[in-house]
């Protein structure tokens, strides 16, 4: 990957740079510091110490002369050693650094032509201003289906693939690294040698060599499967938005930066505030509608709890990840409040890590007030059951009292826990009446049949042992499918006219028996004045005839 001049080389994957210049310049130093510095200082010690052996000695002239040229011949003899050695060793060197760089290049090179789906390459442009590769590793053809070879004949194999309507995107990119020397960043489209559409990413940083000449060492990696998942996660997104859009209940989603990205038509409806003017807002943007200022809300408690913050919202309740809570909004439903019901849930993408938050909120306030209703409506029903002079009675299939009033309670001389659980026959309706019948199957005759008994009138037993006579209203409670699940009885107590009635009763039956009596000795007492009379006129018409004759 080395070009000419001041040529750089891609240190992969980290962006880190190697100038050949500097690896000569270390060349040369290190070879004055193991070649050229030990010989010159060997030379140096040698001249001056020869020097100084010869002066010690004393020798005539003839003598020193001829001791000179010994040591002349020696110091040749000796430095040439010391050179043969000094340049052995060198290149010793140089073939072991060699050795290590070729297994390194070639090291690169395996690791260049095998990136998983990338390749490397140097473009540069001739005088021309076309452009021409200088390299490139062989991991092309598996992204385009191209042979390097034919590539750096031909860059324009490569470059024909981009897809046309990012050819100008492209080339300006370009033409902007060139003029301002920045690195080169962008994904491209383009359809390889096999016809297939598919994505890559390049990267490249551009630099001048010596001959002003501007190449761009880079790598390109194939992100067709990164882009077909973005495509599916956005078209999963965008479904889910969809859903979210249409939901009955006013629903927003936040990512993990707490920026907005969903709000749908229920919480413009609640909140009178549009999408356009919350999505893609953070800082708890999403609180500003419902509570008119930026602070955590409920779908906040999901990443810590924050007591003084749950006081706010009522029923604040954790169901695994999940948080249900109901608050009262003042500045709702144009300042008269809304009641409001809402669930925070986390969101994960695929591979399980969290990736944002849903909360859902749904406006309660007629439940509330129907709820509200109908606990006044339970209250005033409750204080009609218990103020009322009359016995209110629930049982249900087995006879087995669930309610009684307290009235019903005083009567019959039972507190709730006596009474309320046991069953009826045997407490306050005996196993037979004063006149024998057989009551223990009445519970299971009312609820069999309740329409034969809407009234019924029956003995019932106090708790003091008083038999006492109760009348009867009796009817069916059902339930949602329409069985019926109890009978509800209100009873009033006739014992007293019962006793009136039979006194009447009697009285009439006595009035009756005196009145036939009567009637008997008045028909008797007219018989005998009928026959009294027929003799009066017998009498008469004898005296009348008597006279005459």
């Amino acid at each position: 990957m080395m070009g000419k001049g001041k040529a750089i080389l891609p240190f992969l994957l980290t962006g880190d740079y190697i100038q050949v210049e500097d690896v000569v310049k270390n060349d040369t130093t290190r070879m004055v510091f193991r070649i050229i510095l030990p010989y010159i200082l060997f030379a140096g010690l040698w001249i001056f110490l020869s020097d100084r052996l010869l002066e010690a000695l004393r020798l005539n002239s003839a003598a020193h002369l001829q001791w000179s040229i010994f040591k002349g011949l020696a110091f040749v003899f000796i430095t040439a050693l010391l050179l043969l050695f000094l340049l052995r060793a060198e290149r010793k060197i140089r073939t072991q650094a060699q050795a290590a760089l070729s297994e390194s290049e070639e090291r690169f090179r395996l690791i260049r032509d095998n990136l998983p789906g990338s390749y490397v390459y140097q473009l540069t442009h001739d005088t021309e201003g076309v452009p021409r590769f200088l390299y490139l590793s062989a991991g092309v053809e598996r992204v385009h289906g191209l042979k390097a070879e034919d590539v750096l004949r031909n860059a324009d194999l490569l470059r024909s693939q981009t897809d046309p309507e990012q050819a100008p995107a492209v080339k300006a990119a370009e033409a902007a690294s060139l003029r301002d020397m920045t690195d080169f960043t962008m994904e491209i489209r383009l359809r390889n040698a096999d016809g297939q559409w598919r994505w890559i990413h390049v990267w490249s940083h551009p630099y001048k060599t010596s001959d002003g000449r501007v190449i761009w060492d880079g790598v390109a990696t194939d992100i067709t499967e990164r882009k077909e998942a973005e495509a599916a996660i956005l078209a999963a997104l965008q479904r889910l938005t969809d859903i979210i859009e249409f939901l009955p209940d006013a629903t927003f989603v936040i990512d993990q930066d707490k920026r907005v990205v969903a709000w749908n038509r229920a919480c413009e409806v609640m909140t009178s505030v549009s999408k356009d003017k919350v999505l893609g807002l953070g800082d708890y943007a999403y609180a500003e509608p419902f509570f008119g200022e930026r602070r955590p809300i409920l779908i906040d408690l999901l990443d810590l709890p924050e007591p003084q913050l749950e006081t706010i919202y009522k029923h604040v309740q954790r169901k695994g990840d999940k948080i249900y809570a109901e608050s009262f909004i003042p500045r709702l439903n144009k300042g008269r409040g809304a009641h409001l019901w809402g669930v925070a849930a986390p969101l994960f993408d695929k591979a399980g890590f969290r990736c944002g938050a849903i909360e859902v909120i749904r406006d309660v306030t007629e439940q509330h007030l129907t709820g509200q209703a109908l606990r006044e409506s339970e209250r005033k029903y409750r204080e009609l059951v218990e103020l009322a002079n009359s016995i209110i009675l629930r049982f249900n299939s087995e006879g087995i009292a669930t309610f009684m009033n307290e009235f019903g309670l005083r009567f019959f001389g039972y507190s709730a826990e006596e009474i309320l659980g046991r069953p009826l026959i045997g407490s306050i309706v005996p196993l037979t009446d004063s006149n024998g019948h057989d009551l223990s199957h009445l519970m299971k005759q009312i609820y069999a049949d309740p329409e034969a008994f809407e009234q019924n009138v029956n003995e019932n037993l106090l708790r003091n042992g008083d038999r006492v006579l109760i009348s009867w209203a009796n009817k069916v409670v059902r339930n949602e499918q329409g069985e019926v699940a109890e009978i509800l009885s209100i009873g009033t107590d006739v014992t007293e006219r019962k006793r009136a009635e039979d006194k009447i009763r009697q009285l009439n039956r006595e009035l009756q028996r005196y009145t036939e009596e009567l009637e008997r000795r008045v028909a008797e007492r007219t018989a005998e004045l009928v026959v009294a009379k027929e003799r009066a006129e017998a009498a008469d018409r004898l005296k009348s005839a008597f006279l005459a004759w």
